[in-house]
Order: structure tokens, then sequence, then C-alpha cells
């Protein structure tokens, strides 16, 4: 139950809670007395063994975000994201007290600290990391600093210390990604900086590197979830799947306001021992990204099996040279997916149609082949536009539109049953992979405006009508 205030006239409602769930349409003529409109919501995304989770989220406490941490934890629940991980540039911040403040019980939410770190050629997501409350300005995370002087700050540090660093806060278990790391027409990607990968047309084995020192890269992000950057950044992960770095793709909003990007959309779905978000740790949520248990995706829910095992399992065939794949897929029904595709190795096996009006919105089994060590991931994608009012307005406001996509980690399967499973050959650095472009390759420093964080966070009072309902149009 809440409360707007909002001027005289009539509205045109669409109440849902994320991707999980229906949508209830409705109009209201608002007068000069209050108007109740009650919605019951139809949770009809089968989800369960997996918790939702936004690991690239931003708070009042990151130098280029103005949200109250109340606004944001609404923001992202009413969105149906149950892990929230705030990832405020170089600053830890903790959600905590505020999820307790507002009487969220552990069936709905949960928080994990992490923390965007900048380098010197991109971004970086660690998490968990620890939360040092005595230290309320940046939490106990590495500070930004504009001089490289004999204290490093976050700023000046290169790709591999800065990734040790970041692992060492909680050896074993803090993670590391690449955030955005291809971002076209821009400065904040790790790949575009560096000249590297399938959307710069360079050699690829350029990244190697450091190709074994990040855990996961974000694939799908709030700021470029299109066509282009998928295809490039798919390129880029097949490629180093085949070359047997075991990289986790992610989802993730990179919300820094309520409505430019909306929380959750991206999202990525984790494979959890339990349903209970606010029992979810720091171990957990690392584990299931270590073990590739996830599902990127702008909205539908993709499950994949082969000879029973579950996304980022390692599995030996029941039959030598074969095995069976499972695949079901579904979203409510205000999104549609078109095309369900299968990749074997980093190439396109399959090509299915889901028959529209079916709920699950696609499911089948079939046999596959196997006869060399390799992997199998699953892609889901619609065509017809996510509502700019639910995923957020950056995408219409930029001449494109967010689209429904989902991305499996992929089932690693061990064909010759030798207990030592080998990756695939990479594709030879000459030969374009079947997603490589010739976009142009800017490369550009880490900007000015990504400086010293404020030391002044003091969150202003939530507006109901600015935060929880900026879109809101009178007919």
């Amino acid at each position: 139950f809440g409360v707007v205030t909002v001027p005289q006239g009539r509205y045109s409602l669409f109440i849902t809670r994320g991707p999980e769930y229906e949508a209830v349409e409705t109009d209201v003529t608002v007068e000069d007395h209050p108007k109740m409109v009650t919605a019951e919501l139809d949770h009809s995304v089968d989800t369960r063994g997996w918790l939702s989770a936004d690991m690239h989220v931003h708070t009042g406490r990151s130098f280029d975000s103005k949200i109250p941490l109340d606004a944001r934890v609404v923001s992202m629940v009413t969105n149906g994201v149950e892990l929230i991980v705030p990832t405020d540039h170089n600053v830890a911040t903790d959600l905590g007290p505020t999820i307790a403040s507002l009487s969220y019980g552990n069936d709905v939410v949960g928080t994990i600290v992490g923390n965007e770190f900048n380098f010197s050629p991109g971004h970086g997501g660690a998490y968990p990391i620890p939360y040092d409350s005595n230290n309320p300005t940046t939490g106990g995370a590495l500070g930004w600093s504009t001089n490289c002087g004999q204290i490093v700050g976050a700023n000046c540090q290169d790709p591999t210390t800065a990734f040790a660093y970041h692992h060492a806060l909680i050896p074993g278990t803090t993670v590391v990604a690449v955030n955005h790391p291809w971002t076209p027409g821009s400065d904040l990607g790790y790949f575009t900086n560096i000249g590297w990968g399938a959307g710069t047309g360079h050699p690829l084995p350029a990244v190697l590197s450091t190709a074994g020192q990040f855990d996961a890269l974000e694939i799908s992000s709030g700021y470029w979830a299109r066509s282009d950057a998928y295809s490039a950044l798919l390129a880029d992960w097949f490629f180093l799947l085949n070359g047997g770095y075991r990289v986790t793709a992610l989802g993730n909003s990179d919300t820094h306001k309520v409505n430019n990007t909306r929380g959750g959309y991206p999202r990525t779905w984790l494979r959890m021992p339990n349903d209970s978000p606010g029992e979810t740790t720091g171990t957990l949520l690392s584990q299931a990204i270590l073990n590739h248990r996830a599902v990127a995706s702008t909205g539908p829910f993709v499950e994949l099996t082969v000879d029973g095992a579950d996304i980022g399992d390692t599995v030996m065939p029941a039959v030598a040279g074969q095995v069976s794949v499972a695949i079901t897929v579904d979203a409510p029904g205000w999104m549609k997916v078109d095309a369900v595709k299968v990749y074997v190795n980093g190439l396109e096996k399959h090509n299915f149609s889901p028959v529209p009006g079916q709920r699950p919105v696609f499911k089948t089994n079939f046999v596959e082949p196997f006869l060399t060590d390799g992997w199998i991931v699953v892609i889901a994608t619609g065509t017809q536009p996510l509502p700019g009012d639910v995923v957020g307005e950056f995408s219409h406001n930029n001449s494109w539109e967010m689209l429904p996509w989902a991305l499996t980690n992929p089932i690693f399967v061990d064909a010759n049953r030798d207990s030592q499973w080998k990756p695939p050959q990479p594709w030879d650095s000459m030969t374009p992979s079947p997603f490589r472009s010739s976009i142009p390759d800017p490369v550009f420093p880490v900007p000015d405006e990504c400086g010293p964080a404020e030391t002044d966070r003091s969150p202003s009072p939530v507006s109901d009508i600015d935060y929880l309902m900026p879109l809101l149009q009178r007919q």
C-alpha cells in the first residue's frame, strides 16, 4: 500500500512488479479526494531456485547519483529485484539498515556490499567486499586519487593491479567483473579503451594478458542493451570461452537514477540453494557467479539442462557422442519472445520460433551430437520493444529500444568422459568470428567527470511523485 499525490486528471496505469509478474492495465480519474486503486499481480513466471540480482547499482553515495538509499531500495523491490548489490564509485554502501527500516522481510529482498572501482582504462565491479562503518566517506573502499604518488588511488591502478587488489579484499570470495567492457561512442569501457575485441576489429588475442584475471563480464547493461553491443560482446565472450577462460556473463542495470535506466533492467538470475534473498550471503553470491550459475536478461527467463545437468555444471554424456538438451523459456504476457537460439562452442546450431500465446513461452528437448569437449548456451530474443515506462527512458530517448533478450551461461560438456574438460580451439585472430563487425574503435582515457567522489552525501527526502512515479502522465 502506498500513497502518491498527483494533479487531478485522467491517468492510464500499467502496474507490474518486474518480468516475473503479469501486468494490470487500467484507467483512473483523480478528483479532489483520494482514489483507491487495487491490482492483483499474478506471479506467472516460475523462477524457484533462482534469485534475481542487480549487481551494478548506484545511490546518492556515488558522486554521479542523487537517489536516496530508501528510494533506491524501493525502486529495486518494486521491479522484482531480490538481491541488490550497491556499487557506488569507489565507495562501499551497506543497504542492510535501510532495508530493515522499510520492514522488508528476508523473503522479499537481500543485499550484498559491492563497489564499482575505476581503474586506468575502465570500470570494474567487486562483490562482496568488506564494509567499514567507521569510515563513513568510503565505507573502507579504496578511494579515488588523481595523483599516482606513493599512495596509488583506484583511478591510478592498471588492470592487473586493480583486479588483484579487489580479489584480495576477501580472498577466494570477492568476484571481479569488467563493467560495460565495450561502450560504443564512449570511453568508459575497458575493451573500448584498449582497442580490443569484436567491436573494434582488432586481433582478439590482445586482451589475453588479463583474461584470466577477471571472473565476470557485463555483457548486458542498461545503457547498452542494444544489438551492436550484444554482438560485439558475445563475440568476445565466446572467444574467451573457447580459449578456456571460464568468464561468467552478467546482466546489470547500471542504474544511477530511477527512470533513466531502471533497476533490474537488465538483471541476472542466480541459481541459489534457497529462495530467501535476505539470507543470501556474500559467499553464496560469489559461489553462484564463480560457478557460472547465472542467466543474464532484460526480462525473459531461460532454463537449460544437458543430460540433467544445470547451467554452470560440467556434464559427462550418458551416451557416448551425444547429449539430451532441454530448454524452457518463459516471460509475462506483456513481453514477447520471437526466437530461441542454441550455440555450441560459439556457433549457432538451432534457431527455434516460439508459437505465440503459449505458456511457458517455449519448451523443447532434443538430442545434440557432442564428439569433443565443448560448451552450450541458449539465447532468447524478441523484437517487440519493452515499455519505456517500465525499463526506463534511456534507450527510447536515444532512438533505439530495449528489447527482450536473455543469455544462459554455459553448460560444459566433457564429451570424452575423461574427467578433464578441455576447451575448444579459439577462433584464429585474423579470421572473423560469426559476430565480428567493422565498428570503429574510439580510444579515450577515463573521463574527468568520473572524478573524486563528493563528500556531501546527505540524501534528500523521498518525493513520491519524483522518485516512485517519474513517468506519470495525465491524459
